[in-house]
């Protein structure tokens, strides 16, 4: 589990409004995923340490944030994110990976 803090970027304001949306995509052992947010707007790129509690970031999880344009990529990112719902029968967690750390494959974990 990856603890997040809530920090905000020097020199770009927060957006004045806040938004919400569903986790849909995660990119296992990076600890970002992709919101989609309510109203169909263009996906919006979430860290975990954007995340205002320590909990792993878990597909379908319903969460609000605070939209900010990114300086260096132009594209909208979550920023100072709270979570609203858990999902019922969560699908996949995003940690970051651990360098060193080998990965198992599913047949290798049931072989086991």
């Amino acid at each position: 589990t990856v603890v997040a803090a809530v920090s905000g970027t020097p020199g770009t304001a927060p957006a004045a409004n806040v938004g919400t949306g569903t986790i849909r995509k995660l990119i296992e052992g990076k600890g970002f995923g992709f919101v989609a947010p309510d109203g169909g707007a263009a996906d919006v790129f979430l860290h975990c340490s954007d995340l205002n509690v320590s909990q792993e970031l878990i597909v379908g999880m319903r969460v609000r944030f605070e939209p900010e344009v990114d300086p260096t990529t132009g594209k909208t990112r979550a920023r100072r994110a709270s979570i609203i719902e858990m999902p019922s029968a969560p699908k996949v967690a995003a940690t970051p990976a651990v360098r060193g750390a080998r990965t198992y494959g599913r047949e290798e974990m049931l072989s086991a």
